[in-house]
């Protein structure tokens, strides 16, 4: 949990200055498109500052799940043992894309996880 408090501080601090702006930043949409935008740049083969953000909350959420596995407490994902962050990037893209509405990323991250990869089933 201290893993996840010190990602998601470094990831807030990085776009404070622009939640002024955007009060949507940290959503899951706002995520979401950040995603799509590092991604495009990405397969274009340029190098881009966008994909951070995006990766900044995927590996919070991952650190979070991995830490709260370690410590024995049941979670609702069951994780394969193999998962990069480009194959979390593009599950969390998609099921971003089938719900719209406005909730704060990490909750969007943990729901694409859990449904993408149920336990028990």
């Amino acid at each position: 949990m201290r893993v996840l408090i010190l990602a998601l501080s470094a990831v807030f601090f990085s776009f404070a200055a622009h939640a002024d702006e955007n009060p949507d930043v940290g959503t899951v949409q706002s995520v979401s498109a950040e995603c799509k935008e590092g991604m495009s740049v990405m397969q274009a083969g340029l190098a881009d500052s966008t994909m951070g953000l995006c990766i900044g909350f995927i590996d919070a959420v991952m650190q979070d799940l991995g830490e709260r596995r370690a410590a024995g407490e049941k979670i609702p994902a069951c994780l394969p043992a193999v998962l990069t962050e480009g194959q979390v990037v593009n599950i969390f893209v998609k099921w971003a894309d089938q719900h719209p509405e406005r909730r704060p990323a990490i909750d969007g991250i943990r729901a694409a996880l859990n449904e993408s990869f149920p336990c028990g089933k």
